[in-house]
């Protein structure tokens, strides 16, 4: 399968994924943390995975 097509795929996939994802974070009907929080709480998310794993792997290495 070409790259183009899986970088779409990927586009189209994620998109909705994420949108759904941010509007159960700030909109009332979910966790109702508002636009700002909600940002938040995303990045903290975001950050806190990125990190974790380069934590992770600093661990391991360092155990060798």
């Amino acid at each position: 399968m070409s790259k183009e097509i899986l970088d779409w795929f990927a586009l189209v996939v994620m998109h909705p994924i994420g949108a759904t994802i941010g509007n159960y974070i700030s909109k009332p009907a979910g966790l109702n943390f508002g636009n700002i929080r909600g940002k938040g709480v995303f990045f903290f998310w975001v950050f806190r995975l990125f990190f974790g794993e380069q934590t992770y792997d600093r661990q391991e290495k360092g155990s060798q």
